[in-house]
Formats: C-alpha cells, structure tokens, sequence
C-alpha cells in the first residue's frame, strides 16, 4: 500500500515538474531549479523504492513478529523519507514564486497568480 502511494506521489511531483518545465521556460534560472529538483525527486524516489523493496528480509518478518531471522530497516530511515517528501514538497511550492513576482502585471493579478499556487499547495 505505502509503495503505491508513493508511487503516486512521485509522479505527481514528476508531472507538476514538468509543467513547470513547459509554461516556465522563458526563466533561464527557473529551469535549472526545476532541472535540479526533478534530479533530486528522481533520485531520491528511486531509493524510496529500494527501500520499499527491501523494508524487511526475509518479507514475512513485517507482519511476523515471531521471526528472528532477518533485518527490517530502522525507523529513522522512513522517517528520513518522509522529511524529504515534505522539503521537495516546499521546492516544488516555491519554485513558481519568483517568475511571479518578476511579471509585468498588476498588483492585483500578481496577487491572484500567487493565490491560485497556494490554494495549489493545501
């Protein structure tokens, strides 16, 4: 179950990249940051998924607590997964910010724009 769920949430995150990617590429800096943020999901995904395949060895030990035999990853390295889901979360939130604030548009559109990317963000 958590493997699909973060399976979904990565590639939400990849989709939400690379639309940003799409409609923010005029932003030379912007792309980068978006260029370095879709790396660091990919990559950190891509050990959450070892992860998820290798929670416990042998797989029965998850559920069995009888079993002695075998290794289950600590919790400090769900926990380290969940704090990084949070941060790329952030980066994602913030990467639009700036594009908007720099846009020639008036005050109460500018506002509008970040409202949207917030109400986006809940």
């Amino acid at each position: 179950m958590a493997l699909f769920y973060n399976l979904s949430l990565c590639f939400t995150k990849i989709s939400i990249l690379l639309l940003y990617l799409r409609v923010l590429k005029t932003y030379d800096y912007t792309r980068k940051a978006i260029h370095v943020t879709l790396g660091i999901v990919i990559i950190y995904n891509t050990w959450a998924l070892a992860m998820y395949f290798s929670m416990c060895i042998p797989i029965a030990k998850m559920w069995d607590a009888s079993i002695t035999d075998g290794y289950c990853h600590p919790r400090d390295v769900w926990w380290a997964l969940t704090y990084i889901h949070i941060i790329t979360d952030f980066m994602i939130f913030v990467l639009p910010i700036p594009v908007i604030l720099s846009m020639t548009l008036p005050v109460s559109r500018k506002l509008g724009l970040l409202a949207v990317f917030c109400v986006g963000f809940l």
